[in-house]
């Protein structure tokens, strides 16, 4: 009898029989050596379910985080993109048509060329322009058909607009007391507008273009659709009754 000392071919021989299940044994077995990484077949059959799990739960995160996206793209972030393109365009407007009165290109000596009166002329020419790139690009999917009441609400809401930043900038100003030029613009030109811009874009795309507003385009559409579909049941639902009471309905089957 070997001792635990000794060799044969390489591999540790042990006195006790049978011999353990170790490491050694086992890597001996041509059956285990078949197996992948040296898994038992249960083991093996195991971890094939969990990657098939794993794969199947990362497509469905996948497929969620892709509908969430389309999803805030179509309900907001599309609507929000062009709101700032066109703000950005009656910045634009306002900026030229102030300056433009300013510097007296509709005449000299006039009220509208003072500051005050140049600032009513652009910020009106800007809140027309804004309006029609809101009603019919930004909005147009649900655009109103009682346009004066629409233009109405909507110039409210961009002079409360105003009205915040203005009181972002005297609150800084005068009750702050920040009284510096950078501060000025930091409190007026740079928080009051991003404020006012959230404010207004928030009560234009619920409010004023809102879906559940009885006149606006998307709402006529689908009363219109329901009525439609309502009129082809009920004249499918006439011929039924009319065939029913001339007795003209189809034979199902002959009688015996």
């Amino acid at each position: 009898m070997m001792t635990p000392n000794e060799t044969a071919g390489g591999i540790i021989m042990r006195a006790s029989w049978p011999p353990p299940i170790t490491p050694t044994v086992l890597f001996m077995d041509p059956a285990y050596r078949r197996r992948p990484h040296g898994l038992p077949g249960s083991a093996r059959l195991t971890c094939d379910r969990l990657a098939s799990v794993h794969a199947i739960s990362a497509q469905i995160g996948n497929l969620l985080v892709k509908n969430l996206i389309v999803a805030l793209y179509d309900r907001f972030i599309r609507d929000a993109l062009k709101f700032l393109v066109v703000g950005g365009a009656g910045f634009v407007i306002d900026a030229g048509v102030f300056n433009l009165m300013r510097v007296g290109a509709t005449g000299h000596g006039h009220f509208f060329q003072g500051p005050i009166g140049a600032k009513i002329v652009s910020v009106a020419v800007a809140t027309i322009v804004t309006w029609v790139g809101n009603r019919y690009w930004t909005f147009r999917e649900h655009r109103r058909q009682n346009y004066l009441l629409e233009f109405v609400e909507f110039t409210a809401i961009s002079l409360a607009g105003l009205g915040l930043n203005l009181l972002c900038l005297w609150v800084s100003h005068y009750l702050l007391g920040f009284t510096s030029l950078l501060a000025d613009n930091i409190s007026g030109t740079l928080i009051g507008t991003v404020l006012a811009m959230v404010f207004r874009f928030v009560l234009y795309r619920y409010w004023v273009y809102g879906h559940y507003r009885k006149d606006g385009l998307t709402a006529v559409k689908d009363r219109e659709a329901r009525a439609a579909t309502a009129a082809i049941y009920e004249s499918e639902s006439d011929a039924s009754h009319d065939r029913f009471a001339t007795g003209s309905l189809p034979v199902v089957g002959d009688a015996d």
